[in-house]
């Protein structure tokens, strides 16, 4: 279940947040930043965004986080280091990520996808006329 559906929905989550505020980042060469998303899924295993964190704890406060946070700054290791160095396309498939996976590449902007998400944000209605409502 989780491969084939869960996991696609929390990537498109992933994609359509950073797209929506990609014009609020400012591009530094040789810099990265590391995110923290908090998902929920419902019952319809739908994918939800609970909030985003620009520095996510790196603290041990549980089991599951002591190991999630090695695994989490050894592959950021892999990544920002290792995948460097190949000079080439090809070179740089072969540099193991560990569980990162490059989930969508683009031009450096692209649109804002305000269609992918679904909303329809409109406000439809009538007045009430005034002799229509109660006075408290």
């Amino acid at each position: 279940m989780y491969e084939e559906i869960i996991e696609e929905k929390i990537k498109n989550v992933i994609i359509n947040t950073l797209e929506s505020v990609q014009d609020t980042f400012e591009y530094k060469r040789g810099c990265f930043e590391l995110y923290g998303f908090d998902i929920m899924r419902d019952a319809d295993f739908n994918a939800w965004l609970i909030e985003v964190n620009s520095s996510p704890a790196m603290d041990y406060s549980t089991h599951v986080t002591e190991k999630l946070v090695k695994v989490c700054l050894e592959d950021t290791c892999k990544v920002i280091i290792d995948y460097e160095i190949p000079k080439t396309a090809k070179g740089k498939a072969k540099v193991p990520t560990g569980e990162y996976e490059l989930i969508y590449k683009a031009s450096r902007h692209v649109e804002k996808p305000l269609n992918s998400f679904g909303l329809n944000m409109e406000l439809k209605g009538k007045r009430i006329p005034d002799n229509h409502l109660r006075k408290w």
